[in-house]
């Protein structure tokens, strides 16, 4: 039995892979975003997504408010956006491949 591979089709797969963590952390970022409680709107306009790869909570309160402190967001905003995050993944790879 012989197969053969496309180059061209391999490659480009793996082109839009590596695109991939830019897109889905943009997406995860409004998740969190969406996530973070409003009482003032310091800690939604401190929530920023740094080097294009990571979610960067600048005040001195975003751990207590990640634990569910806030009546807003029971559940923080960190564990809904990863299981988000892993749906992003998921639905990437399977229109990638």
């Amino acid at each position: 039995m012989k197969f053969k591979v496309d180059s061209r089709a391999v490659n480009k797969m793996f082109n839009q892979l590596a695109e991939m963590p830019e897109l889905v952390m943009k997406q995860t970022y409004t998740i969190y975003r969406n996530n973070t409680p409003i009482r003032s709107g310091n800690a939604k306009n401190r929530t920023k997504l740094e080097n294009k790869l990571r979610i960067g909570g600048r005040y001195p309160y975003a751990g207590r408010l990640d634990e569910g402190w806030s009546k807003q967001s029971p559940k923080g905003m960190t564990e809904p956006s990863l299981k988000a995050l892993d749906g992003f993944i998921k639905n990437y790879i399977n229109r990638v491949t």
